[in-house]
Order: structure tokens, then sequence, then C-alpha cells
């Protein structure tokens, strides 16, 4: 017995006189228990998994023999037992399983028919294949799958890039007027609009005003101060400017 206790645990003087337990690695006890745990954890494959839930199933050992004998916890039986007969052999592998996700050989339709009808867009060709098909796709199925296989079509740029410069040059003042409005926030008063109107070949900015909107009203009546500082209306009709704007929803 005391050999025993003496191959289990030494006590060993410390050098402030205090007697701490140790084992004849040196190590404390709950470290050592602690290791001999996760040395003794068993790490169970796919078909180990399946094999324990069927012999569970075929019931002939109780459940909590069977957990013993594979030093396996209930809960965890359990829980594989629960992704065994909701998804089968996927999710005990940890698969996650989507409903209406499509099969490999709906996809190879999708494919087929992206391949044979490159004038379809994704909405047209998602409506094709559920007007022809045996299955249904959404149109978000569609560009996900296109884009994975790089059949996607490239897209033509919405605008040509802009030049250098203008090509119509303005050569004096007065000959085109510009308009635009930009949003401030003033704290303690709320959003208000600067509209403007400023001559495009000197770049002087013939009228402004602050308003608390931009509808049509705001920016005539910048423009109406903008002529009347400048005395455009005596001028010619020739000699009148052009407004540019960018048309905004006012």
């Amino acid at each position: 017995m005391d050999d025993v206790r003496r191959d289990e645990v030494e006590v060993r003087g410390a050098a402030s006189g205090e007697e701490k337990p140790v084992t004849r690695s040196g190590e404390p006890p709950r470290q050592q228990i602690r290791k001999a745990k996760q040395t003794g954890r068993r790490t169970f494959t796919t078909e180990d998994k399946i094999r324990i839930v069927m012999e569970g199933i075929r019931g002939e050992d109780p459940v909590s023999e069977l957990c013993r004998r594979e030093r396996l916890h209930n809960t965890v039986y359990y829980r594989w037992l629960k992704d065994f007969m909701e998804g089968g052999k996927q999710r005990v592998q940890g698969k996650r399983l989507v409903w209406n996700a499509l099969r490999p050989q709906e996809r190879e339709v999708v494919r087929y028919w992206a391949l044979n009808k490159p004038g379809l867009s994704c909405r047209e060709l998602a409506l094709w294949l559920c007007d022809r098909a045996n299955f249904s796709v959404s149109e978000s199925t569609v560009r996900r799958l296109l884009k994975a296989w790089d059949l996607l079509p490239r897209r033509a740029p919405e605008q040509e890039p802009a030049a250098k410069e203008w090509h119509h040059r303005t050569t004096r003042i007065n000959e085109l007027w510009q308009s635009d409005a930009s949003r401030f926030f003033i704290p303690g008063w709320g959003h208000y609009w600067l509209v403007s109107v400023l001559d495009d070949y000197s770049r002087r900015l013939l009228a402004w005003e602050l308003a608390a909107d931009v509808q049509t009203t705001s920016l005539a009546e910048v423009i109406q101060l903008a002529v009347e500082r400048t005395g455009v209306i005596s001028a010619p009709p020739v000699q009148r400017p052009a407004l540019l704007t960018d048309n905004g929803s006012g």
C-alpha cells in the first residue's frame, strides 16, 4: 500500500516550507489528469458515427452501455442521432443542407442552356428553365452559378467616358450659364439647398440663394435675380445666354 502511494504521489517540501502534492513526473495531479483526458480523447470518423448510431437504433444494448463502451457521452450520441434522422450521412459529416439547393444534374442543365442560349439574361434564363425544365430556379441562383463558371457576359459601359474638354467651348461672357444646387446641413436649422447660377466663360457666380427645396420656383427666382443683375434682358435675343442644367428633380 505504501509503495502504491509513493508511485502515485510524492510530497516534496517547497522552499517556503509548504508541502505541495506532485507526481513522479514532477507535475501536479490536476494537470496530469487533464493531460490524460486530452490524450485519451477519441476522434470519431463519419463511419464510426454512423455505426454507433445504427447500433443504438437496433437496440441490442442500452444506449448507456453503448456510450460507455465507445467512451462517448450520451448527449453526443443523441445529437448524432438527431442529425442522422434529419439529414442522413451529410448531416453527420457536418455538411449544411439547403432544402432548395439544386442537385448536380440540375446544375448541369443550367450550364448547358447557358452555353446554348448566351443571348438570354439571368432573369430570362431562369424563367425559360422554370417553364421547360423539371425544376425551378431563381434569377439570383442562375447569376451566382454563371459567375462561378465565368459565363456572365461583360457589361457594356452605360455611357462614354468623359472627354478632356468640352467640345463646344464658350468664347464670351453671357454666352452660357450653368445652374446647380448643393445640399447643406445647418445645425439647428436643418437641410437647405444652395441654388446658384454661374457664367461658363468667366466662371463668375452671378446669383445664388439659400432655399428650403429645389423646386422649379426656387431655380426660377435665382435665374431672375441673375438676369436683373447682369441686365441681359436688354441685349438682343442672339446675345442672350443659354442655360445649362442637369435637369434634377426640380
